[in-house]
């Protein structure tokens, strides 16, 4: 990520919040990447993706292939000024528990984000604000991103994956994406999401029956200094009010980054998700 020199006036506090999440994610997912499982590393498969119209270019998609007869894809989304490749890692740890499941890292376009200053990064959408009162719904970019997820989930259905076989996830503004996918006016059918550090970025409508909507799983640090926990579980709230089954875990003294004991639970719950009958 390039390095934007400070003015005499020094940095806002909202782009230091967001520098900071940036770095305490990458760093965090990489810790957690080292002592979780400890799972071999196999080759990653690399492949460029195109964006869906000329306004929307997107990055590379990293995929772990599945070491067993693939029936089941994770699509994996990762949070501002990281890559697709950032969480790879984190796939061959939970195919341990889920041989079957082949895993996506899409990357997201760069692209200006406002709150830093207009600098450019991997970015999902542009964000005004900080601030879960300041911050405005459906944001420039946020539309793209969320068609090129459904993009990825038909391509899955397509190749013979049952919907129910796919879950979604996103870290921080991934998180965003990949719930406005699944319980969004467009949304596509998906067996679940995965939310972690993140927030909504839309207003959800209201589903008939909670069994039309797939269960959402949030995962939150209580020292979380970009995305307050509350912000988490006031989307967590409004999810439910939606009509979606869902779950908030939180974690003591962890900030806007990824811990062991998170991890656990996140692949307790992708076991479950998908059904396997393996034990951690």
């Amino acid at each position: 990520m390039a390095i934007r020199r400070l003015s005499r006036g020094g940095i806002s506090e909202a782009a230091k919040r967001l520098l900071l999440g940036v770095a305490l994610g990458v760093v965090a997912v990489l810790a957690a990447s080292s002592i979780c499982f400890q799972a071999p590393r196999p080759q990653l498969q690399h492949a460029r993706r195109q964006g869906l119209s000329s306004r929307a270019s997107f990055g590379r998609l990293f995929v772990e292939e599945a070491p067993a007869q693939h029936d089941a894809t994770v699509i994996w989304l990762h949070g501002l000024g990281d890559t697709g490749e950032g969480w790879a890692d984190v796939g061959p740890q939970l195919q341990q528990l889920v041989p079957s499941a082949r895993f996506l890292f899409p990357t997201a376009q760069t692209q200006p984000v406002s709150v830093n200053s207009g600098m450019s990064m991997p970015s999902w959408f542009d964000i005004n604000s900080l601030e879960p009162e300041l911050f405005a719904l459906n944001p420039p970019g946020f539309a793209e991103s969320v068609a090129y997820v459904l993009k990825l989930v038909q391509e899955q259905i397509d190749a013979g994956i049952a919907p129910e076989r796919i879950v979604l996830a996103g870290f921080s503004q991934g998180g965003a994406v990949v719930l406005e996918a699944a319980l969004g006016e467009s949304r596509t059918a998906v067996g679940g999401v995965l939310v972690l550090s993140s927030f909504l970025g839309s207003k959800l409508p209201k589903s008939g029956s909670a069994e039309a909507l797939p269960p959402v799983h949030f995962f939150h640090g209580e020292a979380d200094p970009v995305v307050p926990m509350d912000w988490g579980q006031r989307s967590f709230s409004l999810v439910q009010a939606a009509g979606a089954g869902a779950t908030f875990r939180s974690y003591p003294d962890m900030q806007h980054s990824l811990c062991q004991n998170e991890l656990h639970d996140i692949a307790a719950a992708l076991s479950k998700l998908l059904g396997s009958e393996q034990a951690l």
